[in-house]
C-alpha cells in the first residue's frame, strides 16, 4: 500500500510537467516583456501559440504584466516603406467568376435579337396595314 501511494504521488506531482513539456505551448506570461513575446511571434507568424489573440499583427499588446517593459508593437507583416512597395498586386485577375471572358464584343444571343427584330417588324407592318384598311373606309 505504501509504494501505491508512492507511485501515486510521484504521478501527481509529474503529471502536469509532462503534460507542459509535450504541447510546447507559449502564453503572453512566459515572456520577459512584450518585445520578446513579439520575437517569438515574428518566427512563426502563422501564430501556433496564440499570441495574437485580436489578429491586428502584434502579440500580447494588452497583457500589462512583463517584467522588463521593452516594446515592439510593429505588425507582422507591416515593414518599412520601402518593402510596402514591393509587396503591391503584381498579378491583377482579370474576367468574372464563372461568367466567361466578361467581354461585350459579339452578339451574345443571336436567336432573341432575331425575334426582336421580326416582332418589331410584323407589330409595324400591322399597323401600316391597320392604317390602309381605315384609309379605305
Amino acid at each position: 500500500m505504501t509504494s501505491a501511494l508512492a507511485i501515486t504521488g510521484t504521478l501527481m506531482l509529474a503529471g502536469p510537467a509532462v503534460a507542459d513539456s509535450h504541447t510546447g505551448d507559449l502564453d503572453c506570461a512566459d515572456f520577459e516583456s512584450q518585445a520578446a513575446a513579439q520575437a517569438e511571434y515574428l518566427s512563426d507568424p502563422s501564430d501556433p501559440h496564440g499570441l495574437d489573440g485580436d489578429d491586428d499583427g502584434v502579440a500580447c499588446e494588452s497583457y500589462a504584466e512583463y517584467s522588463d517593459p521593452a516594446r515592439n508593437e510593429t505588425p507582422v507583416g507591416s515593414g518599412t516603406a520601402e518593402e510596402d512597395d514591393d509587396d503591391q498586386v503584381t498579378n491583377v485577375p482579370s474576367g468574372g467568376v464563372a461568367t466567361g471572358g466578361g467581354s461585350t464584343s459579339g452578339f451574345e444571343n443571336q436567336g432573341m435579337l432575331a425575334g426582336g427584330a421580326l416582332a418589331l417588324a410584323a407589330g409595324a407592318g400591322g399597323l401600316i396595314l391597320a392604317g390602309r384598311r381605315e384609309a379605305r373606309d
